[in-house]
């Protein structure tokens, strides 16, 4: 668990916490991964994902894949990519 703790407040050098995402990857209500991103890095119009991992009883379904291009999508609606 401390791990967990240190990689959520965790961020590069000329970042800020404030920037910081740590979110669950949901599907039918079911947990089956987490994603960590720091918005406006490097440059003020990007997204830095530092982690992605989906579980195994996952891989291979298109479930990753699937979740970065809805992620890509929703960032460009946000006007941040």
């Amino acid at each position: 668990m401390g791990t967990v703790i240190e990689d959520k407040n965790s961020i590069p050098p000329n970042s800020s916490l404030k920037n910081k995402r740590y979110s669950l990857i949901s599907i039918n209500s079911q947990d089956i991964g987490i994603i960590d991103y720091i918005m406006s890095y490097p440059d003020e119009d990007a997204v830095y994902i530092g982690l992605l991992l989906i579980h195994g009883d996952f891989h291979r379904q298109g479930y990753g894949k699937a979740f970065i291009e809805e992620f890509i999508v929703n960032m460009q609606k946000k006007r941040i990519l």
